[in-house]
């Protein structure tokens, strides 16, 4: 992280490549569990895969969360953290070619934690 001052307040910005890092983080935890459970479904032939999955929601959702507070992306209800949108909705950016980002009525490409990284910076 690298800090600068705004009004004699120290405030720390995430570097990009930590942030990419921990969003990869976030997908490989999460890949790695689906996995779990489809070879724990092939062993447990009448368990749905999906009752299978570890319980990583602790851990997931502070990891998610502190991202969200260190890039200043808390979400409300009308308006989810863009984070968490990029992370569950667009399957960590797959799924950004057919479900597009608008944002002051420009399409914004979010097809990786980088560029979710840029917007997150930029807006």
């Amino acid at each position: 992280m690298r800090a600068i001052k705004l009004n004699h307040q120290i405030t720390k910005i995430m570097t990009k490549e930590l942030f990419i890092r921990a969003i990869e983080a976030i997908k490989k935890q999460r890949d790695y569990d689906i996995e779990v459970a489809k070879h724990l479904g092939a062993a447990f032939h009448n368990a749905f895969e999906a009752n299978l999955l570890p319980n990583n929601d602790y851990l997931l959702n502070i990891l998610i969360e502190i991202l969200q507070i260190e890039m200043n992306d808390i979400g409300t209800i009308r308006q989810p953290s863009w984070i968490g949108y990029f992370c569950w909705e667009l399957d960590f950016g797959a799924k950004n070619d057919h479900l597009k980002v608008y944002a002051n009525d420009r399409e914004v490409p979010m097809s990786n934690a980088a560029e979710l990284y840029d917007f997150l910076i930029n807006r």
